[in-house]
């Protein structure tokens, strides 16, 4: 019993030393960095590198790889001896490639290596691209609100509002002198039924410029549009003079809402805008409801107060559902003018209301009014003469034809072989005479 449990702690010795032997094994390590900075800049960051080890570790040597000639990366100190336990500073230089997708990020390996003694860890390139956007805003309806990179903004419209997207774009290279080109300005999102895909080209920014580029983007959100959420993004995007790529961007959502009563004229006309002799017009508009209540009191009014006309229809019925047939309503009215109008321009006054004599929309248009012996004058384009082209419809290629030509008549192909034949003749005739007059008797 005795030897059995000797032996067990002779195992349980040898396991102990074993596992502190592997624990105290020497080992090198090297922390992680980061180099951030424009395309074509020096960049520096720090790292450190340490030992375990109970003893002295002389030559650690630092190296790179996964990273080409481009980054130009080096070390201070490359080469130095670490005290048993001991640590060093390292500092690590580099330089962004001139050409280079800003938007993305290059990893290699710092290495530090002693003889057996082995470790590595990250260095991370992460390019700055130099277009910024600044002081954006989102004009809509009458409103207007700013969006930026800084935060997640909303702007909240009506079906039938006008979108309206400006603001500016910086080159921020500054004193390093490169110039951004082809810069675009793109605004795109994707709603439910809904799409947005403009682009306003801005041309090149240079970098000494401290007013920027202007971009303008607009668009229209239909009457007949839904409530939706659509997530815009807005990009500056575009490639310096060496080949790298930039791009700045702001994210904001377009709330669609609709209010309770609501209603757009989505179209109106006067026809003929412009009368003289005859002076019969026609007065016409359409009204749909965009709000998110249905409509029993609806009207509308056209009205000129120096004609003396004032069009009105009343209880009209229009259904909030964009599906309904009675989700719109259109309306004309016929007069005749007096002769005796004077000549001039009246404007017309387009009105949609709710609950009878709410207004909602207004629009205008104008009617102009000629004297009926008024002067017409017309530009009669001058007369030219071309070949006429009759195409019958025969599937075969359309004939030509052209004037007379009138030119000598030795250019007349009928009397040239008229001629060369009566030339034969005579020829003929006068051979035949001389063997006729030769013949021997």
């Amino acid at each position: 019993m005795l030897k059995k449990l000797t032996i067990g702690l002779v195992f349980l010795g040898i396991l102990i030393v074993s596992i502190y032997a592997a624990t105290a094994a020497p080992v090198l390590s090297v922390t992680s960095l980061s180099l951030t900075g424009r395309p074509g800049e020096i960049v520096q960051d720090i790292v450190y590198v340490t030992t375990n080890s109970t003893v002295a570790v002389n030559n650690v040597v630092i190296s790179f790889s996964g990273l080409g000639p481009e980054y130009q990366l080096n070390a201070s100190p490359s080469t130095f001896n670490l005290a048993a336990g001991g640590s060093q500073q390292v500092t690590i230089y580099g330089m962004v490639p001139k050409r280079i997708d800003t938007t993305k990020t290059f990893t290699g390996k710092v290495v530090a290596t002693a003889g057996t003694l082995f470790n590595s860890n990250n260095v991370v390139f992460v390019p700055k691209g130099q277009l910024t956007f600044s002081s954006v805003s989102v004009k809509y309806g009458t409103k207007s609100k700013g969006v930026s990179t800084d935060s997640s903004s909303y702007v909240e419209v009506r079906p039938g509002d006008s979108i309206r997207i400006t603001g500016k774009v910086y080159n921020r290279f500054g004193s390093m002198d490169v110039r951004i080109e082809n810069v675009d300005v793109t605004a795109t999102g994707d709603g439910s039924d809904f799409t947005v895909d403009e682009t306003d080209s801005i041309s090149d920014i240079d970098s000494r410029s401290s007013s920027g580029r202007t971009f303008d983007i607009s668009f229209d959100i239909p009457d007949d549009q839904d409530e939706d959420t659509i997530p815009i993004t807005l990009e500056a995007t575009g490639f310096d003079e060496f080949g790298s790529f930039h791009k700045d961007e702001i994210n904001f959502d377009i709330r669609i809402r609709k209010v309770n009563d609501d209603i757009s004229i989505t179209s109106y006309s006067i026809n003929p805008s412009l009368v003289s002799c005859s002076r019969s017009i026609e007065l016409s508009m359409n009204i749909q409801n965009v709000g998110a209540d249905d409509q029993r009191q609806a009207a509308i009014t056209i009205e000129n107060t120096q004609l003396g006309i004032k069009d009105k229809e009343d209880l009209i019925t229009l259904d909030a559902d964009v599906d309904s047939d009675e989700n719109t309503y259109q309306k004309s009215f016929t007069h005749t003018l007096d002769k005796n109008v004077e000549a001039g321009s009246y404007e017309f006054k387009f009105v949609a209301y709710y609950d009878d004599d709410k207004v909602l929309d207004t629009k205008l248009a104008t009617l102009t009014v000629q004297d009926c012996g008024a002067k017409v004058t017309t530009t009669v384009p001058p007369l030219t003469t071309t070949p006429t082209t009759v195409v019958f419809n025969t599937g075969q290629q359309p004939v030509n034809f052209q004037q007379p030509n009138k030119g000598s008549i030795l250019d007349n192909n009928t009397y040239l072989a008229v001629l060369i034949g009566a030339i034969v003749v005579v020829a003929v005739l006068g051979f035949a005479m001389i063997v006729y007059l030769f013949k021997p008797k």
